[in-house]
């Protein structure tokens, strides 16, 4: 099988793609990600970076991901990411919490709960 994109997050100065491809009926996931900073003259230094790849989902995710915008998340997944939301959102500090709350709790919900009803969902 060839790669997929399983989920694509973005936030402010960067994002991460998270790639996944099974073989042999296993699945590895890895990343590619960018963040921007500013250097000693306040010029931005845009950063990129690849990780290698792991067999747990779960393992490539920054532990504040409900934190990141869900551009995209690859239906065969979406019960995947179901199954940990509240789990990784009771993990986040309080004010980041009501920060998520507030801005991205609506956004992820919509795309993991209801973005294409009727496809089929794969546990990872």
């Amino acid at each position: 099988m060839d790669q997929i994109t399983v989920a694509d997050l973005g936030v402010e100065g960067g994002g991460l793609t998270i790639y996944g491809k099974q073989a042999e009926g296993s699945w590895s996931f890895w990343t590619k990600g960018s963040s921007i900073a500013l250097d000693e003259n306040d010029d931005e230094d845009w950063r990129y970076w690849t990780t290698d790849p792991v067999a747990d989902l779960s393992s490539v995710l920054p532990t504040d991901w409900p934190l990141f915008y869900p551009m995209e998340i690859h239906p065969e997944f979406r019960g995947w990411f179901r199954d940990h939301y509240e789990m990784a959102c009771s993990m986040l500090r309080a004010d980041l919490r009501e920060h998520q709350i507030a801005h991205l709790e609506n956004v992820w919900k919509e795309i993991i709960y209801f973005a294409g009803e009727g496809s089929s969902d794969k546990e990872m």
